[in-house]
């Protein structure tokens, strides 16, 4: 295709004052396309992850109007925005509210400085009248959300109708000392934990689980697989998606076993399975997050 020469023709294409320097637009997918093919040239290397995040939020109604512009050279070429344009190329929306910055400078300090970390973020909200998930249940939500769908990554929205939803059996996990199993329970098996509870486990029974869990110590036989599985997580050292995996299957089968069946037994099963996804996972299909894997 023939490559933008001036910032002009974009103006023209895009119907903006040609002698404008910002603009504030309805932009379509066709147009995002057309941008893309027209003005990208020698931009660093797409984040597929980013994008998909981002469109889910153009899809999903959860675009906001912020401060950040969609800039372009002089010579027409795309120096800031092309993650934006790419997920709403591919979004299935009419349009998106964006802003444009036009003749801006493409300098060796653009875009250097760090991400602003999701617990800053939290602060800021909150400060701002938006309540948005903590952090300390952050990683406990988003490593069980991994264990169905770990190409998902949660976007602040996401996680705000999360934190929405969930945000009283957080609470109560936390005062009930759910969440507080030992130095070898990662956040898979505190999300473990947390998904059993809102599958509908009962809560003392979680509270005992969690007891024994933490400190070894077995008040009745039905405490016996708890133990094993003490065992078991003090074993598997490391850290990786596979290990995750066996230490939530291990974890999620083990409150089945003593929940469900009343199991006394001192093995672990041989084949454990991810028992407690069923009320995340119809939440995510509900925020149409589930489709995007």
């Amino acid at each position: 295709m023939k490559k933008v020469t001036d910032v002009i023709e974009i103006k023209n294409y895009l119907g903006i004052d040609p002698n404008a320097l910002t603009a504030k637009i309805n932009l379509s997918p066709k147009q995002a396309r057309y941008l893309l093919n027209h003005c990208n040239k020698a931009n660093r290397r797409i984040n597929s992850q980013h994008v998909e995040t981002l469109k889910r939020d153009m899809e999903n109604g959860n675009w906001y109007n912020d401060i950040d512009y969609i800039g372009f050279n002089k010579e027409g070429r795309l120096i800031n925005g092309q993650h934006r344009l790419k997920a709403l190329s591919e979004a299935n929306v009419e349009s998106i509210y964006l802003k444009f910055d036009f003749e801006a400078e493409q300098h060796v300090s653009m875009d250097t400085g760090y991400n602003r970390k999701y617990s800053a973020q939290v602060t800021i909200s909150n400060k701002m009248g938006m309540e948005i998930m903590p952090n300390k249940f952050k990683t406990i939500i988003s490593s069980g959300v991994k264990l169905s769908y770990p190409k998902i990554n949660l976007s602040n929205s996401e996680l705000v109708n999360i934190w929405q939803n969930y945000k009283n059996d957080f609470i109560t996990c936390e005062e009930n000392g759910l969440f507080d199993l030992g130095s070898k329970a990662n956040s898979v098996v505190k999300s473990s934990v947390f998904l059993a509870y809102i599958d509908g486990v009962n809560i003392d029974i979680l509270k005992n689980f969690a007891k024994v869990l933490k400190n070894g110590i077995t008040k009745s036989e039905y405490d016996i697989p708890i133990i094993r599985l003490r065992d078991e997580l003090f074993d598997l050292r490391g850290t990786s998606k596979t290990l995750d995996l066996k230490r939530a299957s291990y974890t999620q089968q083990c409150i089945y076993n003593v929940a469900e069946l009343k199991s006394t037994s001192n093995r672990l099963p041989s084949n454990p399975n991810l028992v407690y996804q069923n009320n995340i996972e119809k939440f995510l299909n509900n925020l149409d997050i589930a489709n995007a894997d």
